[in-house]
C-alpha cells in the first residue's frame, strides 16, 4: 500500500545518498576486480587473492544499497510506504544464511576450493545473519517503520558511519603514534620494539608481545586508545542514524530501534572488513557475530539517550545512555585486545599459571557480555514500547486526578 504525498527536500538528499553510496562501493569493486586481473597476469597470487576478496565484499556493499535507492526513488515520486512492523519472515534470514555460510566457509577455507570467492561469501552471509538476528531480538516490541526509514538507517550504519569513523580514528591515532615513537625512542626496549615493528613478520609477533609486556606505559597507551578513545568516538558517530529525525519528535522506542538497526549494520560492515581468511575462520565468524550484537546494543542505548536529551530535554538520560554505551563498548575492546596480547605472549614460568587463568577467564567474560546483549535488547524494547509507555502515562494521569 502506498500513500501519495508531496516530495520533500529530505527525499532528494536521501536519494542522492543512496545513489552515491551504491556507486562509490561499485566503483571500488570494479577497481579491485581490475587489480585482481592485472595481478593475476603479472603472476602475483597474494595480491590476486586480496583484491579478489575486496571485489566480492564491495560488490555486496553496492547491492546492499539497491533497496535504499528504490525506496528513495519512490519517495521522490511522492509515494510513501505505510509503516509496518518488521516482518516475521525476516527470521528466515539467519536460519537460512548461517548453514550456508558454514558450508561455504568449509568448502572455501578447509577444502581450499575458490577460497577468494567462497571465503568472503561465507563471511558476508555470516555477518548478514548476525545483524538480522540482532534486529529480530527487538522486533516484537518495536514500533512500525516505513521501508525507506529502515533501509535509510541500515545504509547509514553500513556506509556513512564506517567512513567517518575510519578517518576520525586515523586522526586520533596520529598523536597516539607520536607519543609512542617519542616515548619508545628514549629506552633500549623501546628502540628494539620500533626496529621490530619497522620490519615485522609473523615469526616476530611473540617477541613484539614480550617487549610490550615489559613496557606498561605502551600497554596503557594501547588500551587508552582502543578502550577509551575509539568507543567515545564510535558511539557518538553511530548515533548519526537518528540525527535527521531528532527535529521530528522521535519517540524513545523509535530511537532505540533505529540505533539497533544502525548498530547491527555497522557490526555487519565491521565483521566483513575485519574478518581474515585463516584456518580459524569459524572462530572469527563467531567472534564477529558477538561484536555485532555488542554494536546493536550500545548504539540502541546511545540513540535512546540522545533522543531523550534532544527531544524530551532529559539531559541526564543523554549522559547516562552515552556513558553506558561507551563503557560496554570499551570493556569489550579491552577484553578483545587483552586476548590478542596474551595469545602471542611468552611469559616466565613463575607467572604462566596466572596468565593461563586470565586467558581462560576473558573468553567467558566475552560470552557473558553477549548474553547480556541478547537478553537486554528485547527487554529494553519492551520497556520502551508505545503500549507500555501509554499505560504508564495513563497511570500518571489518573494518579494526578486522584
Amino acid at each position: 500500500m502506498t500513500i501519495p504525498r508531496k516530495a520533500r527536500s529530505s527525499d532528494l538528499w536521501f536519494f542522492i545518498f543512496a545513489i552515491a553510496g551504491s556507486m562509490i562501493t561499485l566503483g571500488i569493486a570494479m577497481l579491485s576486480g581490475a587489480f585482481s586481473v592485472i595481478s593475476l597476469l603479472m603472476g602475483n597470487p597474494e595480491l590476486t587473492s586480496q583484491t579478489a576478496t575486496w571485489f566480492v565484499i564491495f560488490i555486496f556493499l553496492s547491492l546492499a544499497g539497491v533497496p535504499a535507492v528504490l525506496f528513495g526513488f519512490r519517495s521522490l515520486r511522492g509515494m510513501r510506504d505505510a509503516r509496518r512492523p518488521i516482518s516475521r519472515a525476516a527470521a528466515l534470514i539467519p536460519v537460512t544464511v548461517f548453514p550456508i555460510a558454514l558450508g561455504l566457509g568449509f568448502i572455501g577455507f578447509n577444502a581450499g576450493l575458490f577460497p577468494n570467492i567462497l571465503g568472503p561469501a561465507a563471511q558476508i552471509l555470516g555477518a548478514c545473519g548476525s545483524s538480522t538476528f540482532a534486529i529480530l531480538l527487538v522486533r516484537k516490541h518495536s514500533p512500525a517503520l516505513s521501508k525507506r526509514r529502515l533501509w535509510g538507517q541500515f545504509t547509514v550504519g553500513l556506509w556513512a558511519v564506517p567512513f567517518f569513523a575510519f578517518f576520525s580514528e586515523i586522526i586520533l591515532l596520529i598523536p597516539v603514534l607520536l607519543l609512542f615513537v617519542l616515548g619508545a625512542s628514549g629506552s633500549i626496549e623501546g628502540r628494539a620494539l620500533l626496529d621490530l615493528l619497522a620490519n615485522l613478520s609473523s615469526s616476530e609477533i611473540t617477541e613484539v608481545t614480550e617487549l610490550l609486556m615489559a613496557m606498561p606505559w605502551v600497554l596503557a597507551l594501547i588500551f587508552g586508545f582502543v578502550s577509551l578513545l575509539v568507543p567515545l568516538l564510535e558511539e557518538a558517530l553511530k548515533t548519526m542514524v537518528i540525527w535527521p529525525l531528532l527535529r521530528r519528535g522521535l519517540s524513545p522506542a523509535e530511537a532505540f530501534l533505529s540505533g539497533v538497526i544502525g548498530g547491527a549494520s555497522y557490526g555487519l560492515i565491521e565483521g566483513i572488513l575485519l574478518s581474515q581468511q585463516t584456518d580459524a575462520w569459524l572462530a572469527v565468524m563467531v567472534a564477529r557475530a558477538g561484536a555485532t550484537l555488542m554494536h546493536a546494543f550500545t548504539t540502541g542505548i546511545a540513540t535512546w539517550g540522545l533522543a531523550e536529551g534532544i527531544v524530551r530535554k532529559r539531559w541526564s538520560r543523554l549522559g547516562l545512555g552515552y556513558f553506558l554505551a561507551v563503557a560496554f563498548h570499551g570493556l569489550w575492546n579491552a577484553i578483545a585486545i587483552s586476548l590478542a596480547i596474551l595469545e602471542g605472549a611468552k611469559v616466565e614460568d613463575s607467572v604462566t599459571q596466572a596468565y593461563r587463568l586470565l586467558e581462560n577467564a576473558l573468553p567467558i567474560a566475552i560470552v557473558g557480555m553477549v548474553i547480556i546483549a541478547i537478553f537486554a535488547l528485547p527487554r529494553i524494547a519492551k520497556r520502551l514500547s508505545p503500549r507500555v509507555l501509554e499505560v504508564q502515562d495513563r497511570g500518571v494521569a489518573s494518579s494526578a486526578l486522584d
